[in-house]
């Protein structure tokens, strides 16, 4: 996770080897990294459906999942290798077939909405100014529309976001709401400071949710950036729509990117890194809430965007400068309202930064990066005090048996769940990918494992809605799908911890009865011999076989449309009938493969 965003000065060592790395697989023939990434993964509870190959010469284009799908569909990207612009789009289907492919369009940049891709297209030689943005459709690749960026005088794209009606572009000291067909809907202009000649330009918008859009300015002439105060930039949300200022806040926002708050958001935490400053404001009227400072002078401090805490906590990443170059000194957390929750030193002369958070929220993952092989420290959530630290180097290392979900040596959640992960360096030797080694654990947001993957080299996994699992490398794309389908469950708004997934078997969602009644504030008794499951609440108790065609509600049967089942240990229940057990509804959300229970 990047831990700034615009203070050129800083690297960040693993991320530069990682660079370097990918850039010799490129160089590298195809074989150690990409064959044994994608084509000798193990498989528990997954098998895979098709793999999808770039070519095998040492210059061909690297591939990239851009996007999956929650249908087992998967978009993604051929990039050439010089500037990483795009030579190919394509969709890939559930059994392998290619929707859609285009390769007559030279975009470089590009952006995902709800149903678009949003690209540039430039051609190599020519006036970027002529450069086309286009519309294309996700299903099924053709472009819906397009204009000439010189028409709406901007010079070029490159820091916009766009939703399903209008592209919002930042050029210089603009943000102009575009049309897909080029009609200019609103505009707004930032003057350059007064009295001097100081550029003020807009940094990439933001949307906030449906009716918000979050933009702000800052200097872009480094040199003279230091003459001015916090009161001489701008923070607005603005209506999409019609460009309407909803509120205004003088204040400096050091960060060129900022993360989308979540839909139910009710602020929004930022920074000012070159003042050590973070601060929120609340998104309904744009109130400043609180405003933390780091109390010592520091190169920099920046908020860590690599989780999304549970309690809304924020992490500051306090970064000083010495003999041996920049390293992490403090690592604060920051409650919800502000407050300082702990503030612990850092002393091992590297710089951190946050990559996973337990699926149970007890313990966050930052990784070091003071050797070529960094170490990952497993840190208490409530108190900051680590728990555990283990290098990536771990020669003629075995995996972990990754039991749970909480049992791996880092974690981070997923479109569906999250992924639970094991990583080392099998060799003695840095010998770049060949030696990595991974196993993953994919779970659903319950924290129920659904399937593992082991593999080599140097891979990346992407994970869909649907828990379909994507491994790819410089050169191949393999799809691994669930041998069952699996669901989280959610009951009044939390995710209980369950022992197993809820599944699907005979046209019936079966759900653990454990974690999910408990979580309603029911009580449950197994007997063992009996394989009966007692079920008790406030009026009512319920009583049922393992295989049973009835239930016995209060003393009286009750016939059950699908029997109770025992998978992997655990008893399972009929959603709907658990649901009528505890007098409650529930909703299905296909696209994140949720139950959501409310009960009394």
């Amino acid at each position: 996770m990047a831990f700034m965003e615009n203070c050129s000065g800083f690297i960040r060592g693993w991320g530069k080897r990682a660079a370097m790395a990918a850039l010799a697989a490129a160089l590298l023939p195809l074989g150690a990294a990409a064959e044994a990434g994608t084509k000798d993964a193990g498989t528990d509870g997954y098998t895979r459906i098709w793999s999808y190959s770039s070519g095998n010469r040492e210059f061909d284009p690297t591939l990239s999942v851009v996007e999956a799908g929650g249908d087992g569909t998967a978009l993604y990207a051929k990039r050439n290798l010089y500037d990483g612009g795009v030579l190919e789009f394509g969709k890939i289907g559930p059994t392998g077939k290619t929707i859609w492919k285009r390769d007559d369009l030279a975009i470089y940049e590009f952006s995902l909405t709800d149903g678009w891709i949003v690209a540039s297209i430039h051609t190599a030689g020519a006036d970027y100014r002529k450069e086309t943005i286009v519309r294309i459709d996700k299903k099924d690749g053709g472009v819906k529309s397009k204009f000439l960026l010189e028409s709406i005088g901007i010079e070029r794209m490159e820091k916009f976001t766009a939703d399903r009606d209008r592209i919002y572009i930042a050029g210089g000291n603009r943000l102009v709401a575009v049309t897909y067909d080029g009609k200019v809907v609103w505009e707004k202009t930032w003057d350059d400071y007064p009295g001097a000649d100081i550029p003020m330009t807009y940094e990439t918008p933001v949307l906030a949710s449906g009716d918000m859009l979050l933009a702000w300015t800052t200097c872009s002439m480094s040199q003279v950036c230091g003459f001015l105060e916090e009161t001489d930039y701008r923070l607005s949300a603005l209506s999409p729509s019609t460009g309407e200022t909803l509120w205004s806040a003088a204040q400096q926002v050091s960060s060129s990117r900022i993360e989308p708050p979540a839909p139910d958001a009710k602020q929004i935490v930022l920074e000012n890194g070159f003042e050590g400053k973070m601060f929120a404001y609340r998104l309904a009227d744009g109130k400043k809430l609180w405003e933390y400072a780091v109390d010592d002078e520091v190169a920099w401090a920046s908020l860590d965007p690599g989780i999304v805490d549970p309690d809304g906590r924020s992490y500051v990443n306090v970064i000083g400068s010495g003999e041996d170059g920049y390293a992490t000194e403090r690592i604060v957390a920051l409650n919800a309202d502000g407050t300082v929750a702990w503030d612990i030193p850092w002393n091992n002369g590297s710089i951190m930064n946050l990559i996973g958070i337990r699926p149970d929220g007890s313990a966050l993952y930052w990784e070091s990066s003071e050797e070529a092989i960094p170490s990952v420290y497993t840190v208490d959530r409530r108190t900051g005090k680590t728990l555990a630290v283990e290098s990536y180097r771990r020669p003629g290392g075995a995996a972990r048996p990754l039991a749970d979900a909480n049992d791996g040596l880092f974690a981070y959640p997923t479109a569906a769940g999250s992924v639970t992960k094991d990583q080392w360096f099998a060799s003695g030797e840095e010998r770049y990918f060949a030696d990595w080694r991974h196993k993953a654990a994919l779970a659903t947001r319950n924290g129920a494992i659904v399937g593992r993957l082991t593999y080599r080299g140097d891979v990346n996994l992407e994970v869909g809605p649907d828990q379909t699992a994507y491994l790819s490398d410089a050169r191949t794309i393999a799809a691994y799908a669930s041998t069952r389908e699996t669901a989280s469950v959610a009951v009044n708004g939390r995710y209980p911890p369950l022992p197993r997934p809820a599944t699907v078997r005979g046209g019936y969602t079966y759900v653990p009865v454990r974690g999910v009644l408990e979580q309603a504030g029911a009580s449950v008794a197994w007997d063992g011999v009996e394989r009966k499951v007692t079920i008790a609440k406030p009026g009512k108790t319920v009583e049922l076989r393992i295989d049973g065609a009835q239930a016995i509600v209060n003393g009286a049967p009750a016939p059950l449309e699908a029997p109770a089942i025992m998978d992997g240990g655990s008893a399972m229940l009929p959603l709907r009938f658990l649901v009528e057990t505890l007098d409650g509804t529930v909703t299905w959300d296909a696209e994140t493969r949720t139950a959501w229970i409310e009960t009394p």
